[in-house]
């Protein structure tokens, strides 16, 4: 069975002489099999850095010597622009060139990595606590990214202008340079795009060869932000290899359980997040975890609940371990254990699905995901509103808020689904029966010479859709249902799925052109649309969606109609497929049903009951923010 390894994080100052006798009960107790000491300080107060180095010391010294692998995580080195709740710095940071938006506003608490003072100070720095405190494993902090920080992007200092003027050829300005880069394709955004990867670059080998001096067998980790695939010019898996140097690189992906709970984001896009960036990980690149956060701790902010949710979704996704946030930053080990405790009591669960799924390939429907959509993207006609997560989960978290699985990279599809500027990277081979489109795809793909049911002049336009009429239903309602359509005149073969009620409008249609490719296509620019609109969400879309899968030829491996936000995934071995559901929504789904793709002989349950006729499985209700799996048997 494929090794899953337990890491979590602690603050370095919260773990004393008294008390880490506790902690290390603790993680005996929950399996934990590596500790990061987290410190947020910086390296240009003597007296701190002494103080923590001396603490780190002891306090690696103390869990290796017990059975744990320790290692430190710097949460600051190119800094966050805004105050943690747990890195409170002891002193004021050295006036290193700080970040600068293209609105001219000084990022502050940050570094620019064109700063050879800073580049010098903090891989000396990385040096010294490895040479000082013995330990294997340094951790860098999300804040290792340049180009998203508040509300415009980053960074057009005076250096990074320059660099970037030079490769265009003409000198340039920050308004200017505001303007170009979200137009279409051209110079001023493929400059911005090497000049912010290259500095990050420079940076990662400069913390590398500086190590090296030292002893090259010392790890150097990074944790990502989605941005890293497109808008920082450097993936988050190269930056790990250029740091790694010659040892395993490690890698901390994107997409936490806090996510749920403090901003715009569900449970099934932060799902789908993480599984997207593991695709753009090839099988045995690094050593990659999952990020298990609940930031900001503790549990009266992020229930329980949902990081055990996130560890059994990850778990049969193919994880090799996670990030496990499980003790709070601030306070004692004694303040709130409740999230070991929850994962003490579902870590059986959570092995015996992890063991259903163990070298099976997933199996569902095809979502394109790739690198470099900013590239080529055309902003005169898709909405920028989301560049900071592309490659986006736009259509995995639509299928998967209808419960219908999804597949990243390799693995068994029953359909494609394509959204947004993914469109214009996206091979026409795999389109070959059709696919499912957003109406940016739509007319992407249209543009590409792939007849997706437009004709004529495509145009955006802002609508606000407060119900919609299907073939079944005359009036459904919908919450949270602005955006901009793409709106062109529709072949008159093609079969309106839904309309606006009111102006009648096409929200959905699908259509079947000369060369038999089906397409089930949203005419909104899902990067518009709220995450919690009903436009990608309810009965009405599932049955779309369904449908849709159905018009290509297809069958889901298993589906779960009428259940909100139940998490789906499957994957198939040689003789049997494994389901797991994970129902991410405040209701128990009652009385499920299970449609599979066809009749199976048996099945074993883990998590639930239930019994096997042919091509359905009946089980026992399904609690909110409970993990079941099942493998029927061909």
């Amino acid at each position: 069975m494929k090794k899953y390894k337990y890491s979590v994080p602690i603050m370095n100052a919260t773990v004393t002489v008294e008390n880490r006798g506790e902690y290390l009960r603790l993680m005996k107790e929950a399996g934990v099999e590596r500790v990061l000491l987290c410190i947020c300080d910086l390296w240009d107060h003597e007296p701190t850095v002494a103080a923590n180095i001396a603490s780190l010391k002891a306090n690696i010294a103390f869990f290796e010597e017990n059975g744990i692998e320790a290692g430190i995580w710097q949460g600051d080195t190119l800094g966050h622009g805004v105050a943690l709740s747990h890195a409170l710095h002891s002193s004021a940071p050295k006036p290193y060139s700080p970040i600068v938006n293209l609105n001219g506003t000084v990022i502050g608490d940050t570094r620019c990595p064109l700063d050879e003072d800073f580049k010098r100070d903090v891989s000396d720095y990385l040096q010294r606590l490895a040479r000082e405190t013995g330990a294997r494993l340094i951790l860098l902090d999300d804040d290792f990214r340049i180009a998203r920080r508040s509300d415009a992007f980053c960074c057009a200092c005076e250096k990074h202008l320059a660099w970037m003027s030079e490769l265009c050829g003409e000198e340039l300005g920050r308004e200017e340079l505001s303007k170009k880069l979200f137009e279409k394709p051209n110079k001023y955004r493929s400059a911005y795009i090497k000049a912010t990867g290259d500095s990050l670059r420079a940076l990662a080998a400069e913390m590398r060869r500086t190590m090296d001096e030292f002893d090259p067998t010392v790890r150097i980790g990074i944790c990502c932000v989605p941005s890293a695939w497109n808008l920082d010019g450097a993936s988050g898996l190269e930056i790990a290899r250029i740091l790694a140097g010659n040892t395993e690189p490690f890698l901390r992906l994107s997409g936490a359980p806090y996510w749920a709970v403090t901003s715009d984001k569900t449970m099934p896009m932060l799902l789908e997040t993480e599984r997207m960036l593991l695709s753009l990980c090839p099988d045995g690149s690094a050593e990659i975890v999952s990020e298990g956060d609940v930031y900001p701790r503790p549990r009266y902010t992020v229930p329980a609940a949902h990081l055990e949710l996130f560890d059994a979704a990850m778990r049969a996704s193919g994880f090799g371990g996670i990030l496990k946030y499980m003790f709070d930053y601030n306070t004692s080990p004694h303040y709130d254990p409740s999230y070991v405790k929850h994962h003490c009591r579902n870590l059986p669960l959570h092995e015996a699905v992890g063991e259903v799924f163990d070298g099976k390939t997933a199996s569902g429907v095809l979502v394109y995901a790739c690198e470099g959509v900013l590239d080529t993207a055309d902003f005169t006609l898709s909405s920028a509103a989301r560049v900071q997560y592309l490659p986006t989960t736009n259509a995995g978290s639509m299928l998967q808020n209808c419960g219908i699985p999804t597949v990243y990279g390799k693995g068994e599809a029953c359909a494609v689904a394509v959204f947004g500027e993914a469109a214009r990277k996206i091979p026409l081979d795999m389109l070959q029966k059709g696919a499912i489109l957003d109406g940016v795809a739509a007319a992407i793909l249209s543009e590409r010479g792939v007849d997706v049911g437009l004709r004529g002049d495509v145009a955006r336009n802002t609508l606000n859709v407060r119900a919609i009429k299907t073939e079944d239903e005359a009036n459904v309602s919908v919450y949270r249902g602005s955006g901009t359509f793409i709106t062109a005149p529709i072949a008159e073969s093609a079969r309106i799925l839904a309309c606006a009620v009111g102006d009648g409008r096409t929200v959905a249609y699908r259509y079947r052109n000369a060369d038999g490719q089906s397409f089930t296509v949203f005419t909104f620019d899902s990067d518009t649309i709220d995450r919690f609109s009903s436009l990608t969400r309810g009965f009405a879309i599932e049955k779309i969606l369904f449908d849709g899968i159905a018009a290509v030829g297809g069958r889901l491996p298993a589906h779960c109609p009428a259940a909100p936000d139940l998490y789906t995934l499957c994957s198939r071995g040689e003789h049997s497929l494994a389901i797991g559901f994970f129902n991410c929504y405040a209701d128990d789904v009652l009385n499920p049903v299970i449609a599979l793709d066809r009749a199976y002989t048996s099945a074993r349950f883990v998590g639930c009951e239930g019994r096997l006729e042919g091509d359905r499985l009946i089980l026992s209700d399904i609690p909110a923010y409970k993990s079941v799996a099942i493998e029927v048997f061909d």
